[in-house]
């Protein structure tokens, strides 16, 4: 993204100073996220206290199929410092800034009674920010989903029905499993190195 987006916003906590950066909707490209609409992408820094000893740590975040993902993480040395650690990288709480910087900068999308569609930026109240976390998680569970051999198996099943009747298998895996075609790939790959799925066959979709 354009590296000095039009909004950043300021907060302070635990000895660090963060700055999200984001381009507003006028000039940027929104998505939707559950009940949501927040920046395709947005990036988060995290400059320390001068009196602490610790790196500044920059996250990418950016909306994939409908869910925000991590996409870049930067942790950097400043200069008069110590070098960087591995434990550095193991104490940046992804999961917990994706989170709250979503539900900071999205805005809720309701119906009005003749049936407009309204966004709605509010304060960042408890009530707001659970909302606003809910959304973001009910996107990423596909994501998170556990491999198990039930699910290889509806993948296999889903696979040869649709091999069958001639129709590209891996858009109607994600359709049917509700993730994206590049997590539906990742199944049949799985399906196939566990034996559910004979070897692929080189430039077309079926097995051996």
């Amino acid at each position: 993204m354009d590296p000095e987006p039009d909004i950043k916003t300021e907060r302070n906590f635990s000895g660090t100073r963060s700055e999200v950066h984001y381009r507003p909707r006028e000039s940027g490209t929104w998505v939707r996220v559950g009940d949501r609409e927040m920046p395709a992408e947005w990036v988060v820094d995290y400059w320390p206290r001068p009196d602490i000893d610790e790196p500044f740590v920059e996250l990418h975040f950016a909306v994939i199929d409908g869910a925000p993902q991590l996409r870049a993480l930067v942790v950097s040395a400043i200069k008069g410092k110590r070098e960087l650690r591995a434990a550095d990288l193991r104490r940046v709480p992804i999961a917990d800034v994706l989170e709250a910087t979503a539900a900071q900068i999205g805005e809720q999308v309701t119906t009005s009674p003749n049936g407009t569609e309204q966004r709605v930026r509010r304060p960042l109240v408890d009530s707001w920010r659970r909302g606003g976390v809910a959304a973001v998680r009910d996107a990423r569970r596909p994501l998170r989903r556990k491999i198990t051999d039930d699910l290889l198996q509806q993948v296999t099943e889903t696979y040869r029905a649709n091999v069958a009747t001639g129709k590209p298998p891996v858009p109607e895996i994600a359709k049917e499993l509700e993730v994206d075609e590049r997590t539906a790939r990742l199944y049949v790959r799985r399906a196939r190195d566990r034996g559910f799925l004979g070897q692929s066959i080189p430039g077309k979709a079926g097995e051996r």
